[in-house]
């Protein structure tokens, strides 16, 4: 009994040891599974993977049948799927710059709006290069099983981007009812 006590004390001290820097261990990000680590996690991928085009974090912290639901029905699944969507968006953004403006978490589950800014250099999808700076929230919720990122859920502005890639003219968005015109 008196080691049990003595395991559930020290484990999670040894996991916030490891966890001090950056780059710690997934491993011990594991161990200690609580909704502060998976924030810290969250804040890796944005930081490594998307500012940093720096993907090694994404083998470590998705799971291997992760799911990507904003992907839609029928996108491949797992952390190579996600490698592939950030390498992607780093081509169509190549200066990128993603900042958590917040992060919430609680139990399995980690909720953050971001802002994205960058200039398209590269094509986004059948939108060639414009050239154009642009500036768009992103709202995500992540949920995390054994240290690990198992599910995502996300939704941009996707209509405020391509206002701001000219492809569609303000002209043509009707307005919002409730919302004054320039407001």
């Amino acid at each position: 009994m008196r080691r049990r006590a003595l395991l559930t004390r020290a484990l999670p001290l040894a996991a916030v040891g490891l966890l001090r820097g950056r780059g710690a261990p997934v491993a011990a990000a594991r161990a200690e599974a609580s909704p502060e680590a998976n924030k810290d996690l969250i804040r890796r991928i944005i930081d490594e993977a998307f500012n940093e085009g720096d993907l090694a974090i994404i083998a470590e912290a998705l799971a291997d049948d992760y799911l990507d639901h904003q992907a839609g029905p029928g996108a491949p699944r797992g952390p190579e799927a996600f490698a592939g969507f950030v390498i992607a968006f780093r081509a169509t953004l190549p200066d990128v710059e993603v900042t958590v403006e917040d992060l919430v978490a609680e139990e399995d589950r980690v909720a953050l709006r971001v802002t994205w800014r960058g200039t398209q250099l590269g094509p986004l999808g059948n939108v060639p290069a414009t050239g154009k700076a642009v500036e768009f929230v992103g709202y995500h919720l992540y949920r995390f099983a054994d240290g690990k990122v198992v599910e995502h859920w996300g939704l941009q502005d996707d209509l405020g981007l391509l206002l701001q890639l000219g492809v569609i003219a303000s002209q043509a968005v009707p307005p919002t009812p409730g919302i004054a015109a320039g407001a």
